[in-house]
C-alpha cells in the first residue's frame, strides 16, 4: 500500500519529491499522508502491523462511513431524449433533472455518468 512506502521512505530521510516519484503519486498526496500520519502519530513500524482497512479508518475516518447517495437521473430518458433532438445538449437535459431534483448530481457527475 502507497501510505506504508510513503511512511518507510519518509522515516529513512526522503524529500516529498523523491518520495512521489518513487510510490506514483503527486508530492502534494505525499505530504498529505505525512502529515495525517504526523497527526495521529502513526510510524512505520505501527502501520505495518496494520490492515489495509485498518489504516484507511485511522488516516481518512471521513471516507470510510456510508456515502451519501445522490439520485440517479433516468438515464433511458436522457439517451432516448438525445436520440430524438440531434441538436439537444447535455446541459440543457442537467437542468432539467436539477429542476426535479435540487440534491441530484453536479453537471460535471451528470457528464460523466
Amino acid at each position: 500500500m502507497k501510505i506504508l512506502e510513503i511512511l518507510r521512505l519518509t522515516e529513512k530521510g526522503h524529500s516529498q519529491r523523491e518520495i512521489a516519484a518513487s510510490v506514483g503519486c503527486a508530492r502534494s498526496t505525499v505530504g498529505e499522508v505525512q502529515r495525517r500520519c504526523r497527526e495521529t502519530s502513526l510510524c512505520y513500524d505501527k502501520a505495518s502491523a496494520m490492515t489495509d482497512d485498518q489504516l484507511q479508518k485511522l488516516l481518512y475516518p471521513i471516507y470510510t462511513r456510508k456515502k451519501y447517495l445522490k439520485p440517479e437521473p433516468d438515464y433511458e430518458y436522457i439517451y432516448d431524449e438525445l436520440q430524438k433532438h440531434p441538436k439537444l445538449n447535455l446541459r440543457f437535459l442537467w437542468e432539467e433533472y436539477k429542476s426535479k431534483t435540487p440534491e441530484g448530481l453536479e453537471y460535471s457527475q451528470f457528464c460523466e455518468r
